[in-house]
């Protein structure tokens, strides 16, 4: 019911509705970001575009969330009040380019994230937002709870069989033989600490699906050494995590990968 497509950073569910394609971390506007610290790069979005084509095109979806972080430039005082104002303007046309393309593919939906401060302004009224805190939805045979990861899930979500949500980025930190380190993108399926779930949420027993941000320019955060970033990560198992690649190779517990 639940499939990670390995190698395309995109998960995807059946429902009784179809298939539902779940992306987050799509950080549109990153590189306008990055100019105002002097960092001058090309446009990422034709390029992450193309790749969500390719996905939609073979998997033809009937329906895609966007859990959260859509946006990316957020108030802070970099560069000049012009400059920061022609970065905000730029990545707003590019988001509105971004998913009225995506949304001719399948209705569109967004959950928001930290990043996502005025997306109701933004795209009006033309996309659905959710709550911050999350939505159930219903599979084929479990419920799945969807939410960015920043801030806490509602009871309802965390009634789903498995929660689903994005935020942290999961990278895995790894030492070469000749010592130098390097980060790969993973996938994070986890379970959650059974006393610290009830003192929060009760007789309540999900599955946890971290999943991988969508824009590779974004970073992340090791997780076999910093564990989950937002509230769920003080909750989580984090030492009996399974760690997938990007491939879907198997690298097995957390515990079992510290630096």
């Amino acid at each position: 019911m639940i499939t990670p497509l390995y190698g395309e950073r995109v998960l995807s569910i059946d429902t009784p509705q179809g298939c539902l394609l779940i992306l987050t971390d799509l950080h549109i506007g990153i590189e306008y970001e990055l100019s105002l610290s002097g960092v001058n790069i090309p446009t990422q979005s034709p390029r992450l575009f193309s790749s969500i084509d390719k996905i939609c095109r073979t998997w033809k979806p009937d329906r895609i969330i966007l859990l959260g972080d859509v946006k990316h430039i957020i108030p802070k005082a970099l560069g000049s009040p012009n400059e920061y104002l022609t970065a905000v303007s730029k990545e707003r046309q590019e988001i509105h380019s971004f998913l009225g393309r995506l949304n001719d593919h399948a209705p569109l939906e967004i959950i928001p994230g930290n990043h996502d401060g005025n997306i109701h302004r933004i795209v009006s009224s033309r996309y659905p937002i959710h709550p911050s805190h999350g939505l159930l939805i219903q599979g084929i045979t479990e419920t799945v709870g969807l939410v960015h990861g920043h801030a806490w899930p509602s009871m309802e979500v965390m009634t789903a069989d498995y929660v689903v949500m994005g935020h942290t980025h999961p990278t895995l930190r790894i030492r070469d033989q000749q010592g130098y380190i390097i980060y790969k993108t993973c996938w994070i399926r986890a379970s959650f600490l059974k006393k610290k779930i009830k003192k929060r949420y009760g007789e309540v027993n999900p599955h946890l699906i971290v999943v991988p941000s969508f824009n590779p320019l974004c970073g992340g955060i090791a997780v076999n050494v910093d564990g989950l970033a937002g509230p769920l990560g003080k909750l989580v198992d984090m030492d009996h995590a399974t760690v997938y690649l990007l491939n879907g190779t198997n690298l097995g517990k957390v515990t079992d990968l510290q630096d």
